[in-house]
């Protein structure tokens, strides 16, 4: 069953205030953005309100199995402004974390960022997170030390492992959920239906569903905030890792 039903604008009591009642001030994001990093084209604060509508807009997808996303689409190309706006939100998401994430290019071209380069390309390639692990001694990938509080990258059942001490353990779990954010919000759209939805909208009631998650501040917000916190943390310390590259204490950034 699709969300779409009759009616001259289906489904507007939902799409319109996801595409507008986060809407950030743009006079507020233009007078800051000379301050910028040319490299993330985006306030933190700005991009937390924005990004509130990219969760929503791929959570209501997830519950509409599809049908949210063509709606959407479809008062897009009707020239629809709150359509549009949603659409130019969700690119300029994408953009964002993208130009967080490709910040690891940049370790490759110096010799003492070469093994957190390659550490950081086999976790944006992973489809699974940084798992830790204890009581077992390994080589720390990073260190070289010898340690049994580690993290591994990996499946061990393939032999392609590696590990690293797990006070990297948070940078690298950081830099896992930016890459994987739709995986990541797939699996707290299912969560969320699962725990907090009301069992008597479950089911084909997708409009309810919608509404409701919408509605539930505590979990939406949670994880809002700690999308800005992985922003913030990922790209401070891969600038900070690059700068400070010649330094005796060349992984503290990493660890804070």
């Amino acid at each position: 069953m699709e969300l779409q039903s009759c009616g001259k604008r289906p489904l507007d009591e939902i799409a319109v205030p996801v595409a507008t009642q986060t809407r950030c001030v743009r006079n507020k994001q233009q007078a800051r953005k000379k301050h910028l990093d040319v490299s993330h084209p985006t306030p933190h604060g700005a991009l937390e309100d924005k990004f509130k509508e990219y969760l929503l807009f791929k959570a209501f997808d997830i519950i509409s199995d599809g049908s949210y996303r063509r709606f959407v689409l479809k008062q897009k190309h009707n020239g629809d402004k709150w359509a549009i706006g949603l659409h130019m939100c969700i690119h300029e998401v994408s953009g964002s974390v993208k130009s967080v994430t490709r910040l690891t290019q940049g370790l490759q071209y110096k010799p003492a960022t070469l093994k957190l380069y390659t550490l950081c390309q086999r976790v944006l390639q992973d489809l699974n997170p940084p798992t830790v692990s204890s009581d077992v001694w390994k080589i720390c990938a990073l260190t070289g030390m010898r340690t049994d509080k580690i993290v591994a990258f990996g499946k061990t059942s393939k032999g392609d492992v590696c590990y690293v001490h797990q006070k990297f353990h948070d940078f690298f779990c950081k830099l896992w959920f930016l890459a994987r954010i739709d995986i990541c919000i797939k699996q707290f759209t299912e969560f969320w239906c699962q725990v907090r939805a009301d069992r008597c909208l479950k089911g084909n009631d997708y409009k309810g569903l919608c509404a409701q998650l919408q509605a539930d501040d505590e979990c939406v917000n949670t994880f809002c905030q700690y999308f800005i916190a992985s922003m913030q943390h990922v790209e401070k310390s891969l600038t900070t890792h690059v700068e400070n590259c010649n330094a005796t204490n060349l992984l503290g950034a990493l660890s804070v």
